[in-house]
């Protein structure tokens, strides 16, 4: 737990990584926008362990949603948070949100379950007041994206099995 809050303290993600690879994953033909009032959360764990999905979203989301990315973007707190380290997930908290609402965000994004929970569920307690934007999970605009018809699936015969993430089932009641 100590070397997961000093990693967050000095690169902005649990991982060990350096913060100036944080946004490495990013297509160099992704049309992101400088003034957005949507940002896209990237969150530490598809910055660093599950690019493609950060991809695979800006892909989608490049079809009819004007969102930007900050590189400003430091961890949510999450991981902190579960293991009892309260004081560091409320300046996390407090840096996130004051970032936000500089920026002038009305919506954040996030595709990551447990940053999902955490600005949902946490950052209200932990900063004794009501957040000023909305967040949504990727699932959410992925609905909003399929029902106005702004992306279309492809058929693909696949037989699946999907997991429902603990952060969004049970915490969130999103199934």
């Amino acid at each position: 737990h100590k070397r997961i809050a000093a990693s967050i303290k000095e690169n902005r993600n649990p991982y060990l990584e350096p913060k100036a690879s944080r946004n490495a994953w990013l297509p160099k033909n992704a049309k992101i926008s400088e003034e957005a009032e949507t940002l896209l959360f990237v969150g530490c764990t598809m910055a660093y362990r599950a690019q493609k999905i950060a991809q695979s979203i800006v892909r989608i989301l490049n079809n009819g949603v004007d969102f930007m990315i900050s590189n400003e973007e430091n961890c949510c707190g999450s991981v902190l948070l579960r293991g009892g380290q309260r004081e560091l997930a409320k300046e996390l908290a407090a840096y996130n949100v004051k970032m936000f609402e500089s920026k002038g965000i009305k919506k954040v994004i996030t595709g990551c379950p447990g940053c999902y929970r955490t600005f949902v569920k946490d950052y209200p307690s932990l900063l004794g007041r009501k957040l000023n934007f909305k967040v949504a999970h990727t699932s959410h605009v992925l609905k909003e994206l399929l029902e106005k018809g702004e992306i279309q699936p492809k058929g693909v015969r696949l037989r699946v099995t999907y997991h429902d993430p603990c952060h969004l089932g049970r915490h969130s009641h999103i199934y």
